[in-house]
């Protein structure tokens, strides 16, 4: 179904923790340490590290999904990612993000690797960004 949407906004569960920084993943309630708000209440918690690189990964298999191969295959749908960051007023933060479509044989057929966004907040304005 090329109208079907993932939403994972609440399920935190999903994710890989392939560099943690010392320990640092955590999730916190909004608004948390952070201090900003989000122009969406329907989000309660968000993730947050500390001052080492913290790398998660999330797999999402379109076939377990529902998705059928050949629909995949002639279609081709769009698939959809939105991500948002923020830094705190105290501290900066590096955020970037890499969106990867594999084949069956888990090889990339696609990429999207936005540049790399340093917020600094003696001079940006760090309050949540959509990507």
């Amino acid at each position: 179904d090329p109208g079907k949407g993932i939403d994972l906004r609440q399920d935190l569960e999903h994710w890989e923790l392939t560099e943690n920084g010392g320990d640092q993943w955590q999730t916190e309630d909004m608004p948390g340490d952070c201090g900003h708000a989000f122009n969406d209440e329907s989000f309660t918690k968000y993730f947050c590290t500390s001052f080492e690189p913290c790398i998660k990964r999330q797999v999402i298999d379109l076939l377990a999904e529902g998705y059928d191969p050949e629909n995949l295959d002639i279609a081709q749908p769009a698939v959809n990612v939105e991500d948002w960051f923020c830094s705190r007023t105290d501290c900066g933060c590096i955020y970037k993000l890499t969106v990867s479509l594999f084949d069956e044989n888990l090889e990339v057929i696609k990429e999207f690797k936005p540049d790399e966004v340093t917020l600094d907040p003696d001079c940006d304005d760090c309050s949540w960004k959509k990507v």
